[in-house]
C-alpha cells in the first residue's frame, strides 16, 4: 500500500508509539524551561522507567528526549528492532536524515519482523525526498545589509536571523529569546565579568574542597579559550563584588536536573547585570549508574556540567544536536565512552552571533 507523506507521518506517530511494549509505573513531569536552564539527568537506572519516558516523549512529540531515552535502551538491547525503529523515526523527526535512513536500512537488513521491515521500506523514500528539500532550503542564507555576519539581516532595530543555517543553533526550539525578541547577554560596561567561586560546604561530603574551586576556574577557562572577548572573566574574593556567583548544593531534588543557571539579567537592586549558577556535588539518589545512593560527581562530569551552565550564564539556549556543548543531555550517557571536545564550533558560532547584535535591538528567527 502506498501512503502520502502526511498520512505516513501521522501513521508513523501512531505506529511508532504502539510497536513498543511499555509497562512503566514511574512517571516524571517534564520541567518547564523559563529563565532557568537545566541539564537533564543522564543516568536513569530503571529500564521500565526508560521505556515509559520514551513512550511519553514520542506521544508529546518531544523527539530529542525520545532519542535520549531510546539511545540508552538501545545500548542495553541493540537487537530489539522495535526500539531501533522508534529510534530511527525520532532521528527522522529531528531532521537527522542520514542517520535515520541508516537505522531504517539496518532494520530492513537484520530484523525478521515483517511489519517493521515494510514500514522501514515505505518511509525511507519519504525521508530522502524531505532531505533534498531541506538541503535546498538551508542554503538560502539571508543577505546582510549592515552587518558582515551572513546569518543576520538588519532592518532598523529588528534583526532577522536565518533559522535554517546549520552553522548555529540560536533559533532552535529551546533558544534564549524572550517572547518579545529580546536576548540575554553581557554588555560592554559589564566587562570583565566578575566571578565568585566558593568552596562547597564540608557537610555535602565533597573531598578536597580546594580542588573544586580549581576545577570550576578551569571550566571557565575553556570558554575563554574559544571566545576570549566574550568570556572575559575576573575572579573575585567576595560574593557582593561578583556578576556571576557559583552556588553549591548537595544534590538536586528534581530527578531531571543536574545543573541550573540564570541568563544574565540586570538586577535593579544590585545595579548591575548578574547570574547565578547552581552546581551539585552529587548526583541525586537513584540517578547514578548502578547505584541507588547519591554519588559524588567525577571531575570530568562536574567540569562538563559547569561549562554547559556557564554557556547559559553567557546567554545561550540549548542545541538540538548531540556533539554541541549546549545539547541538553550529557552525550557520554547516550553513547558510553564517547569523547568529545567540551565546546563545539557551532557553540562558538552561536555565541559570536549572539554578541554581534546591536544593543537594544529586537531579534526574530525567519
Amino acid at each position: 500500500m502506498i501512503y502520502s507523506n502526511n498520512s505516513l507521518k501521522k501513521m508513523g506517530v501512531y505506529f511508532i508509539s504502539t510497536i513498543l511494549v511499555f509497562s512503566a509505573f514511574i512517571s516524571t513531569p517534564q520541567k518547564a524551561f523559563s529563565d532557568v536552564k537545566t541539564i537533564d539527568n543522564t543516568t536513569l537506572y530503571s529500564i521500565t522507567a526508560l521505556k515509559q519516558k520514551a513512550e511519553d516523549s514520542i506521544n508529546k512529540k518531544d523527539f530529542n528526549k525520545a532519542l535520549f531515552y531510546l539511545g540508552k535502551l538501545l545500548a542495553k538491547y541493540p537487537n530489539d528492532f522495535a526500539i531501533r525503529t522508534n529510534y530511527a523515526y525520532s532521528l527522522y523527526m529531528t531532521k537527522k536524515y542520514d542517520n535515520a535512513i541508516n537505522e531504517f536500512n539496518y532494520v530492513i537488513k537484520k530484523s525478521t519482523d515483517y511489519n517493521l521491515i515494510e514500514y522501514s521500506k515505505q518511509i525511507i523514500p519519504i525521508i530522502e525526498k524531505e532531505k533534498k528539500e531541506y538541503e535546498k532550503n538551508k542554503n538560502k542564507v539571508l543577505v546582510s545589509v549592515t552587518n558582515k555576519n551572513k546569518n543576520i539581516q538588519t532592518k532598523g532595530e529588528v534583526i532577522e536571523v536565518n533559522k535554517r543555517s546549520k552553522n548555529h543553533y540560536f533559533c532552535e526550539k529551546d533558544n534564549s529569546l524572550s517572547p518579545k525578541g529580546k536576548f540575554f547577554r553581557w554588555e560592554k560596561n559589564d566587562y570583565p565579568i566578575k566571578v565568585f567561586v566558593p568552596q562547597p560546604p564540608e557537610k555535602f561530603g565533597a573531598k578536597n574542597n580546594d580542588k573544586y574551586v580549581s576545577l570550576i576556574k578551569n571550566a571557565f577557562a575553556e570558554w575563554t579559550k574559544k571566545a576570549p572577548e566574550i568570556a572575559n572573566f575576573q575572579f573575585v574574593s567576595y560574593e557582593d563584588e561578583a556578576n556571576i556567583v557559583i552556588k553549591w548544593i548537595e544534590f538536586f531534588k528534581d530527578e531531571s536536573t543536574w545543573g541550573q543557571a540564570h541568563f544574565p539579567l540586570y538586577n535593579s537592586v544590585l545595579k548591575k547585570r548578574s547570574s547565578l549558577i547552581y552546581l551539585a556535588v552529587k548526583a541525586q539518589p537513584g540517578s547514578a549508574n548502578y547505584s541507588l545512593d547519591s554519588v559524588l560527581f567525577g571531575d570530568d562530569e562536574l567540569k562538563y556540567l559547569t561549562i554547559h551552565e556557564l554557556g547559559h550564564a553567557l546567554g545561550l539556549g540549548h542545541s538540538e544536536v548531540m556533539g554541541d556543548l549546549m545539547f541538553p543531555f550529557v552525550p557520554s550517557a547516550i553513547i558510553p565512552g564517547l569523547k568529545q571536545e567540551f565546546i563545539s564550533q557551532r557553540d562558538v558560532e552561536t555565541i559570536n552571533l549572539l554578541y554581534s547584535f546591536p544593543e537594544n535591538s529586537t531579534v526574530i528567527c525567519k
